[in-house]
């Protein structure tokens, strides 16, 4: 009996001590999340501004990770009353951060030597309630499934990336109003999208150890293969008449997404990159009815839109020492967003271009002790500078100025690591909104709380929030917030 309570007790430490150890890295938006958002003092791989994140397919042969598979779930659901309309609405996604374009860490990825990778994905994103017109109960559910296949190879001067996604997306619409004026029984849409991603990053000088500095200079290219038609059917109808089927179809005839990108990277103490984007998109539309109406006619296939944006950005990382065991992290970033569309009548006239200038920011400043604490705060901002809508009617030009809006965000947040792989985390944000077309305001307060457990085999994290946003100019308008995240990663 001695001899198996001995053994069980070696057992049991043997067992906590393969527990405690910690894994490579940290890789959650998950976690990032729980403390309110602290993107440019945290240090985790979601935010470490490298190239990978900014969707280079090259990136992934760079990434400081083993072979893994990472999960998420995401639910959310909100409460809108007052003035504003009644409307209730839910997400559930597997995405993490979905609010982030670029695909980055999810699915399979496997590094089977140091020369290539490969990474193979699916996800889905379901939005219920989703407001569609002015009247807030006119709404719809849209469903959205991405299959990704994405590879990198090392040349002796260069990461080369290649990537395969294809995008299809599904809605369903609830019944209510088209217009003032027509009412929608029920309706449906779909569209398959697919697009080929090419990539590459150089690194110079080539770093003798891991803790030299370097340079990582990189660009990627990204256009759709093929014509993606959306077509929708909507059962419509007029007051006191019958209802008749609309059929309308909205082409992506021409789309491209090109970037250049660089890194300065002193490793652990600053980190600085810069970006610059270009997107380029062309769509076409079509339309057929039973008869003709006051709203409604046979349109054939013209050229509906033609569409620009620009995206400039520089960011920054620092961790600097404090104390013999703290760091001062510093971070933050300016993007520029400049964007035009002509929209085009059937006559190929132009009807109206809409032009729009933002500049966001963010600037954080936390303390932190490694694999102890991290806390910090953090000032988050989206100004409107310039905008435009010229609409061009016969005979006359008129132009609308303030056609966007601005917020204004403070993050407080944190976390403690409890034990060596057990952490707390809490993050305070408050937000104002400022809507200059509907000359309005309103305030979100966003409570963040959460867990997360690191083992040698992987780590699971968990956020739940809770919120409310209110408006300024009548405290009648509200909506609440609340939903719950899950995301895990196994090391293969």
């Amino acid at each position: 009996m001695k001899t198996f309570s001995l053994m069980l007790i070696r057992l049991l430490l043997l067992l906590v001590g393969w527990v405690l150890i910690p894994t490579v890295g940290s890789a959650s938006e998950t976690r990032v999340d729980a403390t309110g958002g602290l993107t440019t003092i945290l240090d985790d791989e979601t935010d470490n501004l490298d190239l990978f994140l900014d969707g280079n397919p090259a990136g992934l042969l760079l990434l400081n990770t083993r072979d893994r598979f990472d999960l998420a779930g995401e639910w959310s659901y909100t409460d809108q009353e007052g003035p504003w309309g009644s409307n209730k609405q839910q997400i559930f996604t597997t995405i993490p951060r979905y609010t982030d374009n670029p695909i980055d860490y999810e699915g399979l990825m496997l590094f089977p030597d140091p020369h290539w990778a490969v990474q193979v994905l699916g996800d889905v994103f379901i939005d219920q309630g989703v407001t569609v017109a002015n009247p807030a109960a006119d709404t719809e559910t849209t469903s959205q499934y991405r299959e990704l296949v994405r590879a990198a190879y090392a040349l002796p001067f260069a990461a080369l990336g290649l990537e395969l996604l294809d995008v299809e997306q599904d809605k369903a619409f609830d019944p209510g109003l088209y217009n003032p004026t027509v009412g929608i029984v029920s309706g449906s849409g779909s569209e398959d999208q697919w697009f080929a991603k090419f990539g590459f990053i150089t690194t110079f000088p080539g770093p003798a150890s891991p803790e030299d500095p370097r340079w990582q200079a990189g660009g990627y290219f990204e256009t759709q293969l093929g014509p993606s038609p959306y077509g929708q059917d909507l059962n419509v109808y007029y007051l006191n008449s019958p209802s008749f089927l609309l059929g309308q179809t909205t082409t992506t005839t021409d789309y491209t997404d090109w970037g250049a990108e660089l890194l300065y990277d002193l490793p652990s103490v600053a980190r600085v990159r810069f970006t610059v984007g270009m997107v380029n998109s062309d769509s076409d539309f079509q339309q057929t009815v039973p008869y003709a109406s006051s709203d409604f006619s046979d349109l054939a296939k013209y050229h509906l839109a033609q569409f620009q944006s620009m995206t400039v950005s520089g960011a920054f990382k620092l961790s600097l020492p404090f104390t013999e065991s703290e760091n001062v992290k510093l971070g933050g970033s300016v993007t520029g967003y400049f964007t035009n569309q002509d929209d085009i009548r059937p006559d190929g006239t132009v009807m109206d271009n809409k032009e729009k200038q933002q500049v966001a920011t963010t600037l954080g400043i936390g303390l932190e002790d490694p694999k102890d604490y991290t806390m910090g705060l953090q000032w988050k901002s989206l100004s409107y500078t310039n905008g435009s809508d010229v609409i061009d009617n016969p005979g006359t030009i008129s132009a609308l100025g303030g056609v966007d809006y601005a917020y204004y965000q403070l993050v407080f947040g944190g976390e403690k690591w409890i034990f060596p792989v057990w952490a707390l985390r809490l993050g305070l944000v408050g937000e104002v909104d400022d809507y200059t077309a509907l000359s309005t305001s309103a305030l979100t307060t966003t409570l963040n709380a959460g867990t997360g457990l690191e083992e040698a085999f992987g780590r699971l994290d968990f956020r739940f929030w809770v919120g409310s946003v209110t408006g300024l100019d009548n405290s009648a308008d509200t909506l609440g917030l609340v939903g719950a995240e899950l995301s895990t990663t196994l090391f293969l």
